[in-house]
């Protein structure tokens, strides 16, 4: 019951009737609480206790007549509330809803006597009546015919209702014996006595009131999907020898044990609660659930099974056909399965096929039966027990395979969960919730099984057990980090990962059990076709049918992003990789990762090969290292690991100029450093001389140059044994380079003075002209611009193509700013642009827009500027350098709030 009050001078009364459907809230009638902000209402309990209340969501139209309120915190008088569950009315059915009942609070504005404004103590009134689905369909309301006799009017024609003020009352159906569900909110009473109807504004409008949301109110309600709320009026039950029960009083049901725990899967309950709610109307509904081993198909199957009681209200069938390792159930098994669960005794089974067939029929005619079919490996053992026609049944398949051969289903993939319903199922699983604080080491579990639900329960299990019991989850998390005993860490006496893998795995033909082995091999996430074959010793047709095949088997999946590539669950990869140990030699497997090394040399040429240059990979190139970068830098540690020292040193090659291009210097040391390795291995000092240099630049690049001297010292060393003056040149003015990151002038204009003198023996100009870039990015550095200049006006002259004109200009600019010389700086820039966009080198040309922006910046032009920084963005995220996208982004954004930006010219060089 509700009352309000206005805030200011008087007060008055305004009662009408609301339903508590959760802890803390209540459903009424919106014009009960009134469009007012300043309006305070109070609740009043059936005890007559009262709390304070708001309006959470409120209807504005007629037909919208309906609102939920929110009691304060601590309002709710002492006791349980179970909370109320919801149906929606069929408007197609041509039956009325029957059973529906009402109790509410009515005679609205009723006093204790003449004069008196102290409403009267009201009693509830119960109501009880009909509805039928196919009125008032054009004002989406629905009317409740009231059958019960209404309490008799003091004064005949007085316009008043022995029921008026109930509105706001909740009106239920019976839904099953004892069990009813809430349809809709009375909001309007017509006639002032004798036979009566009611408007009834159906709980579906909820979703046009709106908080945050739609989803946000029936999420309140705890209806995680309205779509599938159950439908009323019900289907009957006919009458049969097997069907005489009235619904859900005798119903058949055979399921599995229900389990409190069972976590996450929202998504999937509410989409394949929807399916076997809305039959087509053509025939039975019959989905496939397929996915992986121990992904839950199971589960979620039996799950549904109890969750959707009210709806199959005549039998809860669960067929189990043996697809899990043991002997396969025979159909005739099969089918006396479902015999026994419908209570049938065994001398009223016929013998003959044709007769038991129609005996099987006529129970799905019955009344509605959700059947369950466990672990099916074909079509034919299915096929024998699905209904034949339209009716009252719907089916469930579980399966590894999608069943692809069976007509007329509906197929839902079953996969491993995401992170947060793998965690929140986790938690659900484990009690301690003192552990489930450590969430750092509960997402790295979640992690290890790969959101696998049966994973998922054995870690539960072992939290549990004697050997866990008590201590932290980093205990757990740094024995599962132990990727060769993982799955024996997931495996107990009656079940286990590697138990549920070896079922699919004991299908495969021969050589695609081979092929599944050769992919445990695999170091990369994702891979194509190509390297199935290449890793199989196969070729691609071969692969394709060892792919189809581990599809089919769950062993094997497409990736989320690209259908074209594929990828094994981590857990699905261990097995594979333990499978190979067992089964395969190991010059067998050895062989397996050569051959994966040797396809991914082959395919990293592509960054050298034309239209590819040391510092400007092709785009074939970039598209191939962005779908393989993961996994060719796993293949360069494995070719490490086995000593393949030759392949190491050309995918080092091959890698360089993707990883120079790109400016990802921490992976770059690492490659270097494998190249510097694979070339002493063969003796080879010019391509460790090569290495060194390249290691030495990606350790300075990443922020650690006080580790390089040592390596430069070896460079130098190496460069001199070899006699040419150009190449110890070149080793000197990286090793000058250096110690500017250090910050030692002397030690660098020493290395650079070296390095000419080498440059001017060897007679070679490109090689000054390359030097000068060095010399002016020193003397900015140690302030001394005028030098910087100077060193470019004597270089310009020397060099000889306008490449190398270029590399002069773009530095010198920046020396020119330093100076204040704006005019002279940003022509030199214009320059470089130019030069850039003739040869279409992206990154290049947005090197040069960013130098070109900030420049434009610092001289105060800042609507040249902010075009030059655009076109530099787009170009940046285009060829992907994430750290120009950054340096970018921040110029944007200071040239917005009107700070300077320097960052970017006072180091061109780590760009």
């Amino acid at each position: 019951m509700l009352r309000r009050f206005p805030t200011g001078t008087g007060q008055r009364w305004s009662v009408g009737s609301g339903y508590l459907v959760a802890a803390g809230l209540v459903l009424t009638a919106g014009h009960n609480v009134g469009p007012g902000e300043s309006t305070q209402l109070l609740v009043r309990f059936f005890d007559e206790s009262e709390a304070e209340a708001t309006v959470l969501a409120l209807g504005q139209t007629p037909e919208d007549d309906i609102a939920l309120l929110t009691i304060a915190e601590g309002g709710l008088p002492v006791g349980d509330f179970a909370p109320v569950r919801f149906a929606v009315v069929d408007r197609t059915a041509t039956r009325n809803v029957t059973g529906c009942w009402a109790v509410g609070f009515p005679r609205y504005k009723e006093t204790d006597g003449v004069g008196s404004r102290t409403p009267r103590r009201r009693d509830s009134e119960h109501l009880e009546g009909v509805i039928p689905p196919g009125a008032d369909l054009r004002r989406g309301l629905l009317g409740l015919r009231v059958t019960s006799a209404p309490e008799p009017v003091a004064s005949a024609g007085t316009g008043r209702s022995p029921w008026q003020g109930i509105s706001g009352t909740l009106v239920f159906a019976h839904d099953a014996p004892a069990s009813s569900r809430a349809i809709g909110v009375i909001t309007e009473h017509h006639t002032p006595e004798g036979p009566s109807s009611l408007t009834v504004v159906p709980v579906t409008r909820v979703s046009a009131i709106g908080v945050d949301g739609v989803s946000r109110v029936w999420d309140l309600l705890d209806v995680p999907d309205p779509a599938a709320l159950p439908r009323l009026p019900a289907v009957p039950t006919s009458q049969g020898p097997y069907g005489t029960a009235a619904p859900g009083s005798g119903a058949r049901s055979n399921l599995k044990r229900f389990l409190a725990d069972f976590g996450g899967r929202k998504a999937e309950l509410a989409r394949l609660s929807r399916m076997l709610r809305r039959s087509s109307g053509h025939g039975s509904t019959i989905i496939v659930v397929y996915g992986m081993g121990g992904v839950g198909k199971t589960s979620i199957a039996n799950h549904l099974g109890h969750l959707l009681a009210d709806d199959f209200r005549h039998a809860r069938v669960f067929v189990e056909l043996g697809g899990t390792g043991t002997a396969v159930v025979p159909v005739a098994a099969a089918i006396q399965q479902i015999f026994d669960a419908f209570g049938i005794p065994e001398s009223e089974i016929p013998q003959s096929p044709g007769q038991r067939e129609e005996l099987l029929q006529s129970l799905y005619r019955v009344g509605p039966t959700l059947l369950i079919i466990d672990n099916a490996t074909a079509v034919d053992q299915v096929e024998a027990l699905l209904p034949k026609e339209p009716g009252p049944t719907a089916v469930i398949i579980t399966s590894r395979s999608s069943l692809p051969n069976l007509d007329g289903v509906r197929r839902v993939p079953l996969r491993p969960m995401e992170r947060d319903e793998a965690l929140a199922t986790l938690a659900g699983l484990i009690e301690d919730e003192g552990l489930l604080e450590d969430r750092a080491n509960a997402l790295r579990i979640v992690e290890l099984v790969g959101g696998l639900p049966l994973a998922l329960r054995l870690v539960g299990a072992l939290m549990s057990g004697p050997a866990m019991q008590g201590r932290p989850l980093s205990v757990l998390a740094r024995r599962l980090e132990d990727k060769d005993r993982l799955l024996s860490h997931l495996d107990n006496e009656e079940r286990g990962v590697r138990a549920s893998l070896d079922i699919s795995y004991q299908t495969l033909p021969d050589g695609t059990a081979a092929c599944f082995r050769a992919l445990g091999l695999v170091p990369g996430m994702t891979f194509t076709a190509d390297l199935v074959a290449a890793a199989a010793g196969a070729d691609v047709a071969t692969a394709d049918a060892h792919i189809t095949g581990l599809l089919n088997a769950q062993l094997l999946e497409t990736a989320p992003q690209d259908v074209d590539r594929y990828r094994v669950h981590d857990l699905v990869r261990l097995y594979a990789r333990q499978k190979a140990a067992e089964t395969d030699p190991a010059p067998v497997r050895d062989r397996t990762v050569m051959n994966i090394v040797n396809w991914y040399v082959e395919a990293s040429r592509i960054s050298l090969a034309p239209p590819s240059s040391p510092h400007r990979p092709s785009p074939a190139a970039l598209a191939w290292f962005g779908a393989e970068d993961l996994n060719v830098m796993a293949v360069l540690a494995a070719a490490r690991d086995a000593g393949a020292w030759n392949a190491v040193g050309a995918l080092a090659e091959g890698l360089r100029p993707l990883l120079w291009y790109q400016r990802r210097w921490e992976e770059l040391a690492g490659t270097e450093q494998g190249a510097v390795d694979a070339a002493n291995h063969r003796q080879d000092p010019e391509a460790a001389l090569n290495a060194l240099i390249q290691l030495t630049e990606a350790r300075r690049k990443s922020g650690s140059p006080e580790t390089t001297v040592a390596l430069y010292e070896r460079a130098v060393e190496i460069a001199h044994t070899m006699g040419d003056p150009s190449l110890e040149g070149w080793v000197l003015t990286h090793y000058g380079d250096m110690f500017c990151d250090l910050g030692r002038a002397d030690d660098a204009l020493d290395r650079y003075s070296a390095a000419e003198t080498m440059f001017n023996s060897s007679g070679t100009a490109g090689d000054l002209v390359w030097l000068s870039a060095h010399y002016i990015d020193a003397y900015r550095q140690f302030g001394r611009p005028e030098e910087a200049v100077a060193v470019a006006q004597h270089t310009l002259p020397l060099a000889q193509s306008q490449a190398e004109a270029v590399w002069v200009h773009w530095h010198v600019a920046l020396a020119q700013a330093d100076r204040g010389r704006y005019d002279e700086a940003e022509q030199s820039l214009l320059f470089s642009v130019a030069y850039h966009r003739t040869i279409s080198d992206h990154a290049g040309l947005a090197h040069m827009l960013l130098l070109l922006g900030e420049v434009r910046a610092e001289a105060g032009r800042t609507g040249p500027a902010r075009e030059a920084l655009n076109e530099a963005l787009t170009l940046a995220e285009e060829v992907n350098v994430p750290r120009m996208v950054r340096q970018i982004t921040e110029d944007l954004e200071r040239l917005r709030e009107g700070r300077p930006l320097r960052s970017a010219i006072s180091h061109t060089s780590d760009l």
